[in-house]
């Protein structure tokens, strides 16, 4: 099989983990520690290459020349089979990592660098742990560990303190944190915790801090606390530090635009045609005042929108809602839509109004799952509050992206909104349901539980069609217009809309797929998989109708992967 370079992401902080095109490399897949190590080996030399001896000599050390040759073209052998790419090429002598590989070590260290908060932010983001986790005890690695963990100390405190300069104490708390939890010795990040803890109101809080800044100092550097971190506990408890002055809290119009605006990227959105009886099911289950909703269908077709539906429903009833839209489960983030959707809140509302579950909780030193579950009854408890008088509605998209312990939060949550006020509502691409995942998994478990109410979008018919693209172009259309575009369409909202808005931008009076349509496809196919890639081309030269088997001949499968 003929290799390619391809654009390939490397993550080494907290994790090993490959992508290529966007597609992450099962862990299973790296069988052998062969190419893991000459990937990581070359990932962290300067100028991304070794000449042959000196790679061999660093991960081979007791083998002869002959033999560490040997294992280098195994390992290398072995990396082109796992990564069906050329990541790594050997050359006169020299090993290098191909130049259009992104990795993370390189995006940390030169954000990292950096004097602006928001560079600074990207740096934090990006030191997801430990160098190389999984190899604790390498000589190796070991200076250079060390090394990255003190930049990330560093970039924190330098964040923490433009946080606190620009009257941000969430954001400066939740980084000073992170620090602390790297080096719970460091005093000056203490000193900054328990300022911002105090000029958020929190005295007690602020007064504990002190009490785990003398109890690292003493464990760890044998001494206690400086003068200066008994000056700032003495002006604390004389409450020489008030409160900062809060940002009032939004009224509901202005909550419900915002929220609208970080579901949607936009503050208004026009009414959505075809779609009367999946809004007279939001409006039942808001009716309701708590439940589960799971609003699934295929891309395009407006499973955001109705979840905002839900959002405007609730905030107009004087109620609180909650958006977490999360990362993907391949950053290896735990809670990480939920976390979301807890900081974004305090971000735009009154900061004392509730706690954020995710950054209060400590683990108590017991087993996971006493965690988890004190984790999950802090997140209940914070509902509750939240939902005095009236209910809360959260939203989490796209739960094909979640990682597991989110979906255990999730599953946590319906059982909880028997009882407690609240509207849990989760969206997912139902294409991407696979047997044995962790979300078929959820998905089963609300259904037996019966926890659940579900609206299945399928694709708006050519009459709504035609409304939307009245409503495009703001005015009455041409059957015939309307037509082609629904032929080109096939009744996907999200396509209509481009395909629409391409014609204006042109000034052209037939309907074509625009390009930006185009590259959404071919992302979405290239996830899939490269199997898939080429049945889908093969199929397409067939037309839109195809046989099986001559499908599968063309794209060169046998039949099980082509079923």
């Amino acid at each position: 099989m003929q290799q390619r370079e391809a654009g390939a992401r490397i993550y080494l902080l907290g994790r090993f983990g490959v992508e290529v095109d966007g597609r992450a490399i099962p862990s299973s897949s790296w069988r052998k520690r062969r190419p893991i190590e000459v990937l990581a080996a070359l990932a962290l030399a300067p100028g991304r290459l070794l000449h042959r001896e000196e790679l061999i000599d660093r991960l081979w050390p007791d083998k002869d020349l002959e033999a560490g040759a040997n294992n280098l073209h195994r390992a290398l052998h072995d990396l082109r089979r796992v990564t069906s790419t050329d990541l790594v090429a050997l050359d006169r002598g020299v090993a290098r990592l191909a130049e259009s590989a992104w990795v993370d070590v390189d995006a940390f260290e030169q954000a990292a660098a950096s004097t602006a908060r928001e560079t600074l932010g990207q740096a934090v983001a990006l030191y997801q742990g430990s160098l190389l986790p999984d190899d604790p005890y390498s000589d190796t690695l070991a200076a250079r560990r060390e090394g990255l963990r003190q930049r990330f100390v560093d970039a924190s405190l330098r964040l923490a303190k433009l946080h606190h300069e620009a009257g941000e104490l969430e954001p400066c708390i939740t980084t000073v944190r992170r620090i602390l939890l790297e080096d719970p010795a460091l005093e000056p990040a203490h000193q900054l915790l328990m300022r911002a803890l105090a000029e958020t109101g929190r005295t007690g809080d602020a007064l504990r801090q002190f009490g785990e800044c003398s109890t690292a100092l003493r464990e760890r550097l044998d001494t206690g606390p400086s003068r200066t971190t008994f000056e700032l506990r003495n002006a604390i408890e004389r409450g020489e530090l008030a409160p900062r002055a809060l940002t009032p809290a939004q009224p509901p119009q202005q909550a419900s635009v915002e929220l609208t605006r970080r579901l949607l990227g936009a503050a208004a959105v026009r009414p959505m045609h075809g779609r009367a009886k999946a809004l007279d099911a939001v409006r039942r289950f808001f009716e309701g005042q708590r439940g589960v909703l799971l609003i699934a269908g295929e891309p395009g077709l407006g499973k955001t929108r109705l979840a905002g539906e839900c959002v405007r429903l609730v905030i107009e009833a004087g109620g609180a809602a909650l958006v977490g839209l999360g990362l993907d489960q391949a950053s290896g983030v735990p809670y990480a839509p939920f976390a979301d959707a807890w900081a974004h809140h305090r971000r735009t509302t009154d900061a004392l109004e509730v706690s954020d579950p995710f950054l209060s909780f400590a683990p108590s030193g017991g087993s996971a799952q006493e965690d988890r579950l004190r984790l999950f009854q802090a997140v209940e408890r914070a509902v509750e509050t939240l939902g005095r008088p009236r209910p809360v509605c959260l939203v989490i998209e796209n739960l094909n992206l979640a990682d597991q312990s989110s979906l255990h939060l999730f599953h946590h949550l319906a059982r909880a909104a028997r009882t407690l006020p609240l509207l849990l509502v989760g969206t997912f691409r139902e294409e991407e349901v696979q047997a044995g995942t962790a979300l078929h998994t959820l998905l089963g478990g609300l259904a037996r539980e019966r926890l659940a109410a579900r609206i299945e979008l399928g694709r708006i018919d050519r009459e709504a069609t035609g409304q939307l693209v009245a409503d495009l172009f703001q005015g009455s259309v041409a059957p015939e217009l309307a037509s082609a575009v629904y032929a080109l369409a096939e009744g996907n909202p999200f396509y209509t809309e481009e395909v629409v808005q391409a014609m204006r931008e042109e000034g052209s009076s037939r309907p074509t797929a625009p390009a930006n349509l185009l590259d959404t496809v071919r992302h979405r196919v290239r996830r899939l998989g490269r199997e898939v890639e080429r049945f889908l081309a093969a199929a397409a030269v067939v037309g839109d109708r195809f046989p099986f088997e001559v499908a599968r001949l063309a794209a060169g499968l046998d039949p099980e992967p082509a079923l």
